[in-house]
């Protein structure tokens, strides 16, 4: 289970936060990927982006 607090008022941030803890929970069992913090959530936050895109929210990601 994940939690967002607080949670976002916009759906489509709760959807890039929640996209974002995704990656965190599928990569944890890499541990060569979490080694060094800044590119463990560099490579969270291409994801997350990655998945706007696919979701077809691309202004959003263009945003970000």
């Amino acid at each position: 289970i994940l939690t967002i607090k607080p949670a976002p008022d916009d759906s489509v941030a709760a959807y890039a936060t929640l996209a974002h803890e995704m990656y965190h929970r599928v990569s944890w069992t890499f541990k060569g990927l979490r080694r060094i913090h800044w590119v463990d959530e560099m490579l969270a936050c291409l994801v997350s982006q990655r998945i706007l895109r696919q979701s077809k929210f691309h202004s959003y990601a263009s945003d970000k």
